[in-house]
């Protein structure tokens, strides 16, 4: 915590400048101590994949984002809060945070490791403090202070201890802590000391982690200056120089302790043991879980060099602290094709079968085979045993045929490197499958490597490529050859080209750019990861493929086509800096995520579920299976295989970004080109506090889909369009910016009403101003909708089945779907559709929804809503605008049959003479298209030209207690986040989605369709629709917590729409939004008294101020 130069009652001691520190350090310390290897990442979401990191933190304190001095700039105290929240919530056991105060600290521990171990926290009493106990110390506070913030909020699991960590012994007991946060006195000898003292005490892997930490505030703050001098001392004094990581604009460094630990321990003493529940014990994490678990390695053993490599990483990964015993099964000649397996299975084969006794006398209950691909395993024998067994394969599609398909359906787990394979697996019938990339070899690297070297220093090749010249395999020895046409000068050699084999470590230290060619998709090869070691920069086929490994453009390049290749070679030999930067940013890369380590800690994550429901728990190595194993019976192909266990449906964790919105605020409300140009950039300059606008989404060469709000062609209010649809303005301005990125092509689209006159709608004019703003890059204006009404009834001149079904994916959420809880037999009801069919597509056990195949091949969707209230949702903008992906809206239910005391949400209650109407109205919509759905309709206008005068005459789920339409909705959004274009659900985000709104003019009053402007003068931009729909919320006086769509956003879900349960932050140039600022819409009649803010208990948003 930063000392208050401006609160001088909250400041007993002031900083001392920083010439005095340096005279109090009394520890040894050499007198110029090596600057410290800071690495700085932005956003969360690299700091969370730096140290891989799968959980995100909550934040619960609703003042976080209070300004009270020029510390708090830059959103510094969420910075802070961000670092401590993720760590806590993905480590197990016991925290110590040196530095209580008044406990916000602890509280943001306890809270987010919620039960799986205890947080210590120390601070100095009044009456301990002497002169030894530093000068730099923020507060000097009563013992009813200290920590008064975690006791009032109830927290429990903190532990309070009151001693002067300048002059304290710390317990023995107090030990293995996972997160350790220094925050006490500032000064150099005060943080020199607590560095030292905790250091052993943190367990391997575990966090040290400094407060008062930032590179950039060094000479600023003089009390930064003291604290990283003083971690400077203390690495000095260790010996090495490790890399600290420091989240940007935080004041946090953070360090994480190697998993193999070879410092001095302390000397053992008893544990002081907390009882617990068995609910609240601690969940260890896969790389803790597995430390007491054996692991059979099996590979195929055709010589010397394989053993000596494999028994290299059999060292390497025991020095990390695991159990690994690897197992050779000789094949001299080369590892057996399936067929030669086969046949040697079934003849007995005596080598073969005493190999596999050698692996059935070690496999225990509880243990994991991990089968290395060509590990020559036959399936029935590895049906038989009793680990957990996982398959790993880096030759596929190439050798599917002879080497994975016959065997991987056998195993619980599939690890593979290709990762265009991943759904050839499935195809297979295999279960848990995932991608695993090959890790970097220790003697393929340069130890000596540096980022500042790979931008200064000189290389003597300009192109190398390193692989064997095979033709009958594929076409990539002719694709080389080519190249070589073009650039005579490259550097090939391998097996079968001139020159032969060479010594990759050698060449790759000369080379400037290294190309990388599959034998077909991919990618998969060691080299993707080899050449990026050796600071190679990197021109990769399978473009689309690589993003998941490195970035494109900017740590790797891609290309499609020769063509490309031979472009992007030319241009970057002729782009020295862009070249070194995309070398050296790939490096980093590559040495920070795809060491073997962390290939290691991957595949221990990736484990965890198959073991989970295999075995449970896995238990310490005491309580295992007896130290005999059951005898495993080597049964011939006759016998009858052992029954595989169906998978259950396992939840994923979230993997959205965080909650962040980007609001551009204007003096007038007016759609004037310029100003909206403006606006539109100025939306994302706020969320991304940088110039860099759609370029941070939008990559050269990729997809993007536009999605405007384009519901119908006119205001049925008669106030115009403004407030309708997305204004053309804000449109073309997005056109234009993205354009700017130079992507392939630009699809712009929608599934408005069936009764929409979308040529009304897009006129010739607006697709010549929209190409126009492209400046050559493709677009294409596409109608999403199956089923158009052409006259003003439907019983004729309905056209169907407009769109060939090939062009939509069909998702299945089964019973993942939110509307799952809510189904009954032939219950949902969407307006103008036929009830039978909805009835097909949802019902018990079964929600499917039929969505655009163009959205599903996009690199990038950006969704453009306009904001308006809505008779069903209550709101309309980024979460809704998703039913225009659509194809039918047959699949989309809008709400159920019937009013609420009889179990539907159709109206509130229950009346006769509409449910007699709703009968009527199922009776035409079966009838669509035929005379006799305008007799069943004249019916239910009878009843309403009777009754309606007395009572309103709404029966589509136009009011408050709809509970079907929000459901629908988050369904919709899901599907898009993890969907593919093969109709499957993924465990992570497959797509790039971002909003940006059109809240010039809002749509209030009975919306969509039927809407009076409301002047807001916003536009918004989030690459979270739920995050951007609180902010709308808000704008419009409207309470998320009353409105079910948004209330929805916070529920937990298999394929969560929002990643934490918090507010998001709202970036602004306005700072605050109090009551008064925020618009005052006119909503639904329906939603009336039931979803606005109440001034007596609103609390004003607060707001990053940009």
């Amino acid at each position: 915590m930063p000392p208050s130069p401006i609160a001088a009652e909250r400041l007993l001691f002031h900083p001392a400048p920083a010439r005095a520190v340096a005279t109090t350090s009394s520890a040894p310390a050499p007198a110029a101590p090596p600057p410290l290897r800071i690495t700085t990442v932005e956003p969360l979401a690299d700091f969370k994949r730096h140290f891989g990191l799968p959980h995100d933190g909550a934040i619960i304190e609703t003042d976080i984002d209070v300004v009270e001095t020029d510390c708090d700039l830059n959103s510094r105290q969420r910075r802070d809060a961000e670092v401590l929240t993720t760590l806590a919530a993905n480590v197990a056991g016991d925290c110590l945070d040196l530095g209580t105060s008044h406990g916000r600290s602890a509280y943001k521990l306890a809270t987010n490791l919620a039960g799986r171990g205890i947080v210590h926290t120390v601070n100095i009493l009044p009456e301990q403090y002497q002169a030894t106990s530093g000068q730099l110390i923020t507060h000097l506070l009563t013992k009813e202070q200290i920590g008064a913030y975690f006791r009032t909020h109830g927290i429990t699991g903190i532990n309070q201890i009151y001693a002067d960590t300048c002059n304290w012994t710390m317990p023995a007991e107090l030990r293995d802590f996972a997160v350790v946060f220094v925050d006490a006195a500032h000064d150099t000898a005060a943080v020199l000391k607590d560095s030292l003292q905790v250091f052993d005490r943190v367990k391997p892997g575990g966090y040290l982690v400094w407060h008062d930490f930032n590179p950039g505030l060094r000479r600023k703050f003089d009390w930064i200056d003291a604290v990283m001098r003083g971690v400077e001392l203390f690495f000095a004094q260790k010996g090495f120089s490790p890399e600290i990581v420091n989240l940007r604009h935080s004041w946090m460094g953070v360090w994480r302790k190697p998993l193999a630990n070879t410092q001095q321990q302390p000397a053992a003493a008893p544990r002081i043991e907390t009882t617990t529940t068995p609910q609240n014990l601690p969940t260890p994490s896969p790389a803790e879980r597995f430390r007491t678990t054996r692991f059979l390695w099996v590979y195929p053993n055709y010589g010397p060099d394989r053993v000596a490599e494999e028994n290299g990483w059999n060292s390497r990964i025991r020095a990390l602290g695991y159990d690994v015993h690897s197992i050779g099964i000789p094949c001299p000649d080369g590892w057996w094709p399936f067929p030669k397996l086969d046949a040697a299975w079934q003849q007995r084969h005596p080598g073969l079968l005493a190999a596999y006794a050698e692996i059935a006398s070690h496999a225990r209950r509880g243990d994991v085979l991990v089968a290395c691909g060509g590990a020559m395993v036959h399936p029935e024998f590895i049906r038989q045993l009793p680990t957990l067994n996982v398959f790993t394969c880096a030759d596929d599609p190439e050798s599917s045929d002879k080497l994975s398909r016959p065997v991987a359906p056998a195993f619980d787990v599939s690890l593979i490197s290709n990762l265009a394979c991943l759904d050839l697996y499935r195809s297979w019938g295999c279960r848990h499958i995932d991608w695993l990339y090959q890790a970097i070899r220790p003697e393929l690297t340069d130890p000596g490597l540096t980022f500042e070297r790979i931008l200064t220093e000189p290389r003597e090749h300009d192109i190398v490529m390193l692989c064997e010249r095979i033709y009958n395999a594929s076409d990539r020895a002719q694709r080389i050859e080519r190249l070589v046409r073009e650039f005579p000068n490259a550097f090939v050699r391998g097996r079968g080209w001139p020159g032969g084999h060479v010594e990759p470590a050698a060449v790759y230290r000369q080379a400037r750019i290294g190309w990388n060619l599959h034998n077909s998709i991919g990618p998969c090869n060691s080299r993707l990861v080899t050449l990026a070691a050796f600071g190679v920069m990197q021109i990769c086929d399978n473009k689309k493929n690589l993003h998941p490994l490195f970035k494109l453009d900017e740590e790797i390049v891609g290309f499609d086509t020769l063509e490309e290749c031979i472009d992007k070679t030319r241009y970057y030999l002729a782009h020295p800096d862009e070249r070194r930067a995309i070398a050296a940013r790939g490096w980093r890369r590559a040495m920070n995520d795809y060491t073997e380590p962390k290939q290691w800690e991957q595949l221990l994550t990736k484990i965890t579920a198959a073991y989970n429901e295999k075995f449970g728990t896995p238990a310490p190595a005491s309580a295992a299976t007896p130290a005999h194993p059951a005898a495993v019976e080597l049964r011939d192909s006759t016998s009858a295989p052992a029954t595989q266990p169906s998978a259950p449906s396992q939840p994923v964790e979230p993997v959205i970004k965080e909650a962040r919105v980007g609001i551009a605020v204007a003096a007038d409300a007016r759609y004037e080109p310029a100003r909206v140009r403006e606006l539109v950039a100025e939306s994302l300059r706020l969320y991304l506090g940088d110039d860099r606008g759609f370029s941070a989404f939008v990559r050269a060469g990729e997809r993007v889909l536009i999605k405007p709000n384009w519901v119908l062609h006119l205001n049925k209010s008669g106030a115009g369009m403004d407030c309708m649809v997305t204004h053309p303005a804000v449109l073309r301005a997005v056109v234009e910016q993205v354009a700017a990125c130079r992507p392939a092509r630009i699809v712009i689209a929608d599934a408005p009403l069936q009764r929409c006159k979308f040529e009304e709608l897009v006129t010739p004019a607006l697709v010549v101003e929209l190409r126009r703003a492209a400046a050559g890059v493709p677009v294409e204006i596409l109608d999403f909708r199956r089923t158009v009404m052409h006259g003003d009834s439907l019983a004729a001149d309905v056209e169907q089945e407009r769109r060939a079904t090939g062009r939509y994916v069909l998702f299945d959420l089964g019973a993942d779907s939110l509307l799952e809880p809510l189904t009954t037999d032939r219950n949902f009801r969407v307006t103008c559709y036929d009830p039978d069919q909805l009835a097909k597509t949802h019902c018990r056990g079964r929600h499917q929804y039929l969505l655009a195949r163009d959205v599903f091949e996009a690199d990038v969707v950006i969704n453009l809503p306009k904001l308006k209230t809505h008779r069903k949702s209550g709101l309309t903008a980024a979460l809704k605008n998703l039913v225009g992906i659509n194809g039918n809206k047959d699949y989309l239910p809008h709400h159920r049959f019937g009013g609420s005391d009889i179990g539907g949400d159709c109206y509130p209650g229950f009346t006769w003479w509409k449910h007699a109407a709703e009968l009527y109205y199922d009776a035409a919509n079966r009838v669509i298209g035929t005379p006799a759905h305008d007799v069943w309709v004249g019916r239910a206008e009878a009843l309403f030209a009777l009754y309606g005068r007395f009572a309103d005459t709404d029966i589509e789920g136009g009011w408050h207690g709809n509970d079907t339409c929000w459901r629908m909705n988050l369904d919709l959004n899901r599907c898009l986040l993890y969907g593919d274009a093969t109709g499957r659900l993924h465990d992570t985000v497959q797509r790039r989605v971002v909003s940006l709104t059109d809240a010039l003019i809002c749509g209030q009053g009975e919306g969509p369709l039927v809407t009076h402007p409301l002047p807001v003068g916003a536009i918004t931009f989030s690459e979270s629709a739920a995050a951007a729909d609180l902010a709308h919320g808000a704008l419009l006086r409207l309470d998320h917590r009353k409105l079910p769509l948004l209330r929805g956003c916070f529920e937990r879900m298999r394929f969560p729409v929002l990643a934490a349960a918090q507010m998001p932050v709202f970036v602004t140039r306005r700072g605050v939004f109090t009551y008064d600022q925020l618009a005052a819409a006119i909503v639904p009649r329906g939603w009336q008294g039931h979803c606005e803010l109440n001034p007596a208990t609103h609390q004003n948003y607060t707001s990053c101020t940009a």
